[in-house]
């Protein structure tokens, strides 16, 4: 696997919903950058990454499911952590990827709303 970087939000878009994705895991605003995993060419997994003033978001966190529990989120979330720069850093997930995010670290912030969406965050240690 593979992981590189892109900024061309409509392909990324485009990506999520021929895969399945639904209005609750697309984020339809742009993210300054994409996180992409690729296997043998293919794409099969997406975290957005923006930038903020005060605090960084991972949004748009996707993985195919036929490429789901082989640690290309794990991967990818790492990727983007990493890419982060500011003290605190949200993430805007869906239940079904919410354990990943307490692994790493991710408080859960926001009860999820009727969607099944948490609103997660993780404080940089100083």
């Amino acid at each position: 696997m593979k992981i590189m970087h892109t900024k061309d939000n409509a392909k990324v878009i485009e990506f999520m919903y021929k895969n399945g994705a639904g209005e609750e895991q697309v984020d339809l605003s742009e993210s300054s950058f994409w996180c992409v995993a690729v296997v043998d060419n293919e794409v099969v997994g997406v975290a957005g990454v923006n930038i903020g003033k005060y605090a960084d978001r991972i949004k748009g966190f996707f993985v195919t499911k036929e490429m789901r529990n082989k640690g290309i989120g794990t991967a990818l979330l790492q990727d983007a952590m990493k890419c982060t720069k500011a003290g605190r850093v949200t993430a805007y997930c869906t239940r079904s990827s919410e354990g990943i995010f307490t692994r790493y670290g991710f408080k859960v912030t926001r009860q999820p709303h009727r969607c099944g969406i948490s609103f997660t965050e993780w404080r940089r240690e100083s």
